[in-house]
């Protein structure tokens, strides 16, 4: 190894954490194809840790579940990827994932820092080891205590994954526990070495440090509490702002505090521009971030919030600077946000993405058929002219045609194509002069699927254009082109890109959307409903059942009754299509018709009916794998370290 090791030190620190990062986004997509071919259907997964937030127990879980956790098959994960997908990855990768399987989880004490060299005690092993971390470097103190993992990364040993700073105060308990437990499972299992029990009931140590987590203490909870609490007085006080807005900027603040500082010891006054940066960069790979107006508004809140701590004092001119250099790049972030779609979908690699001067071509698309969904289709209605398809060809010619510019920050069409693009759809609806892009749903939904799928460009001077990959969509029939858009609309689409940024539960509607679809397949054909009436049948399924057994009308995010995407923009696509015909209130006011409180009645076409029974299915991973015993959390958020 020492021949490698001189080798492998050839390549920088970035590149090697890149490379890391790299093999986790491989190795985690193998896990999500591993549980979509059913291959763990009857497996049990014990797990009962319990993070400082949901974003710490994901992460851990995701830690463990990928290197620790033994299949039916007698494998980690790891040795299954290594061994059915080999090709996939580089030499790099597989010696990364191979040290990786190696790594097990122990309690570490820093003895000595020297430059970006930080060495640890092995609280449990009695080993010394010399680690090279020039990325965090700064959390590192001599005396401070680590729970967490290294391994060799290409000639650099790192704590890698997730790692935890242990309160020094509770050092010892948790030692204790540990060792009491080690000696619980060697009395049952002799011969069982202290390594092994690390690497092999490591889930049993993750429960013991949630157990631990009283030393997160109310002190420290109260001075964030404050610190929230004075920041919202001056929005309020001194710079005069909406009730609505500072809503939005004080959820932004905790949310951010939630989830990149919850389990620290770093309060909100104390941030630096390599927070901010890290906190943005890690918020786009970790998918807190849902859409790009989501993205922008939590950088518009950092840029208020800054404002105010070099207004009180809190921080220096320089740190200021530094910072709102940072957050004034809004259009670089919005565009790392877009293009990481393309690093999960592996059309480009994560060190790509990474790399601000790789620029890629036009990628070439296929578009896959549903062929249910297909088949569905042609007995139902005609290969023939339909009014949404021709309303998409219009919008597409239109842009080819002319010179169309989107704006400077979400990127949409500019208002002046707005209008007479609404004019020449056959599902026009009425507007204002004033009107946005998400204002008129069926241009929105036009817009989003020509991006996504490669149909639309947009180049650097803001001009969107039609790429050659409309060919590819123009060799479809109609009825393809119907499953199409069908499936984009209810797999393939964000949700949280089509509503209006303060529309709230869109995850919780996006996950119940099956539920939906079943609500809708259980209607009588060419008959009106009343959709409360409609909306009803669900809350009678439970979503909104309370403890003592009877419905009450509250607005628990994911049920019908208040989803506010599905109802004011999902049912106004479908019915474009021809699943579903439905009627407004004539008195309905302006709130009602923005969320979709205003939809009266219902009606559901045979054509529709089948589809809503095929969408209703149970064909994601969530029903595949909900029947499997244990807890199974989310497994592709990204593991990090943190500081």
């Amino acid at each position: 190894m020492g021949k490698n090791k001189d080798y492998y030190r050839q390549l920088s620190n970035d590149k090697i954490l890149r490379l890391n990062e790299g093999a986790t986004l491989k190795l985690m997509k193998y896990i999500q194809d591993f549980l979509k071919e059913g291959r763990l259907q009857d497996a049990a997964i014990s797990f009962d840790y319990i993070g400082l937030n949901e974003r710490d127990t994901y992460i851990v879980f995701n830690t463990w579940f990928s290197m620790d956790y033994i299949t039916p098959y007698g494998k980690s994960f790891v040795r299954h990827f290594l061994e059915e997908r080999r090709h996939e990855i580089s030499k790099y990768e597989k010696q990364i994932l191979e040290e990786r399987e190696r790594s097990y989880i122990s309690l570490y004490e820093v003895i000595n820092i020297r430059g970006d060299n930080v060495t640890v005690f092995d609280l449990i092993c009695k080993r010394v080891e010399i680690l090279y971390q020039p990325e965090n470097i700064d959390m590192f103190e001599v005396g401070s205590v680590f729970l967490g993992r290294i391994s060799d990364l290409l000639g650099r040993k790192k704590f890698i994954a997730v790692f935890h700073q242990i309160d020094i105060k509770i050092k010892n308990l948790l030692l204790n526990s540990i060792l009491n437990d080690y000696y619980s499972c060697k009395s049952e299992e002799p011969m069982l070495k202290i390594r092994e029990y690390l690497k092999k009931y490591s889930n049993r140590v993750y429960y013991i440090l949630s157990q631990m987590y009283g030393f997160k203490k109310d002190k420290q909870i109260k001075r964030i509490e404050k610190q929230i609490k004075e920041f919202e007085n001056y929005l309020r006080d001194e710079k005069g702002l909406s009730e609505k807005t500072i809503e939005v900027h004080i959820r932004n603040l905790r949310e951010f505090y939630r989830f990149y500082l919850g389990d620290t010891n770093i309060t909100l006054v104390d941030i630096n521009a390599d927070m901010v940066e890290e906190f943005i960069m890690d918020g786009i790979i970790d998918m807190f971030f849902h859409s790009k107006s989501d993205l922008s508004s939590n950088i518009t809140t950092l840029r208020k919030f800054v404002s105010y701590l070099k207004e009180k004092k809190y921080i220096d001119a320089e740190n200021y600077n530094k910072i709102t250099d940072i957050l004034k790049n809004k259009d670089y972030y919005i565009e790392k946000f877009v293009r990481y779609k393309d690093v999960i979908e592996r059309k480009i690699s994560f060190e790509d993405w990474f790399d601000d001067n790789y620029q890629d071509e036009i990628v070439s698309i296929e578009f896959e058929i549903d062929k249910k969904l297909k088949n569905i289709i042609d007995k139902y209605i005609p290969d023939e002219n339909n009014s949404f398809i021709t309303d998409f060809d219009t919008y597409i010619d239109y842009i080819a045609k002319n010179k169309v510019k989107v704006t400077k920050l979400n990127k949409y069409i500019q208002r002046k194509h707005l209008l007479k693009l609404n004019d020449m759809m056959i599902n026009s609806i009425e507007v204002k002069k004033t009107v946005n892009q998400i204002d008129i749903p069926i241009l929105h939904l036009f817009y989003k699927f020509g991006v996504d799928n490669f149909i639309l460009t947009i180049d650097d001077k803001d001009n969107i254009s039609v790429s050659s990959n409309l060919s590819k969509y123009d060799e479809l029939s109609i009825n393809e082109k119907i499953a199409v858009f069908i499936d984009y609309i209810w797999n393939k689409m964000d949700w949280n890109e089509i509503g209006l940024q303060d529309m709230y539960g869109v995850k919780e509607e996006y996950q119940n959307r099956k539920e939906f679809a079943k609500i809708l397949a259980r209607l009588e054909t060419c008959r009106y409903y009343d959709y409360e009436n409609v909306t009803i049948l669900h809350r009678l399924e439970g979503s909104e059942a309370n403890i003592f057994g009877f419905l009450v009308p509250t607005a628990i995010p994911g049920c019908m009754h208040v989803a506010q995407v599905f109802n004011s923009r999902i049912l106004k696509y479908f019915s474009y299509l021809g699943l579903l015909e439905i009627s407004f209130k004539e008195d309905a006011n302006v709130s009602y018709k923005k969320y979709g409180y205003d939809i009266d009645k219902i009606k559901v076409s045979k054509f529709g009916k089948e589809i809503f029974k095929y969408l209703g299915g149970t064909d994601n991973l969530i029903e595949e794998t909900k029947n499997m015993k244990g807890k199974l959390i989310n497994l592709f958020s990204r593991k990090k370290i943190k500081k």
